[in-house]
């Protein structure tokens, strides 16, 4: 069974306030169910889910200076930038 894509035009209205609540994310990152993560320099990832639900993921980082998928967008990655120096660190998701 092939999951479900979400419809964009119906909750973009709810994606746009969710957005806002993100001001200032250093990046996104587009899973394949159509959930938007984004990390922030404070070191809090969230996920925002399509109806515009917003929810912490992740807020054990320093500061956060991006976010992606792996090639095969099952993976979470985050940059983590803290004395001195930048670490590659797998976020859980699930």
């Amino acid at each position: 069974m092939t999951p479900r894509q979400p419809r964009w035009p119906s909750v973009l209205p709810a994606m746009l306030a969710a957005l806002v609540l993100a001001a200032c994310a250093s990046q996104f990152a587009l899973a394949p169910n159509g959930d938007l993560f984004t990390g922030r320099r404070e070191g809090v990832i969230r996920r925002i889910a399509p109806d515009g639900t917003v929810s912490v993921v992740a807020e054990s980082f320093q500061s956060i200076r991006g976010v992606a998928f792996d090639a095969g967008r099952r993976q979470l990655y985050a940059i983590e930038h803290g004395k001195g120096m930048s670490t590659l660190r797998r976020v859980p998701v699930d």
